[in-house]
């Protein structure tokens, strides 16, 4: 998965930086999201994946295989854009070889008048 960043946001595993050097609020060292918030006297605010999967259920957002299949289509439909962007660029270059063939022999017939 591609690593992010947003703001003060930035997708990491905790450090020494972090307050705890882990979760505040699990203290588990799992993955999660450095806030770029400092709490005084202890370090960078960090909140791993498990606390901020609840607090989001909590506020009735939806994680999980929902958007393990939204990754999913969204990585397909990046792939079929992609594969239609080569297919769009050989067609034009396609198109701008006829056009210069249909440009040569309309002027070998315009010379040949």
């Amino acid at each position: 998965m591609a690593i992010r960043q947003h703001g003060l946001f930035s997708r990491t595993f905790p450090g020494w930086i972090h307050a705890k050097s882990a979760c505040y609020v699990y203290e588990s060292n799992e993955e999660g999201i450095d806030t770029g918030i400092i709490i005084e006297g202890e370090g960078t605010l960090f909140l791993g994946r498990v606390a901020i999967q609840e607090m989001a259920e909590v506020y009735g957002f939806s994680i999980g295989e929902d958007g393990q299949k939204l990754e999913e289509e969204n990585a397909h439909l990046i792939h079929e854009n992609n594969t239609l962007r080569e297919q769009v660029r050989a067609l034009t270059s396609d198109l701008e070889t006829f056009g210069r063939a249909i440009a040569s022999a309309r002027a070998k017939t315009v010379g040949d008048r």
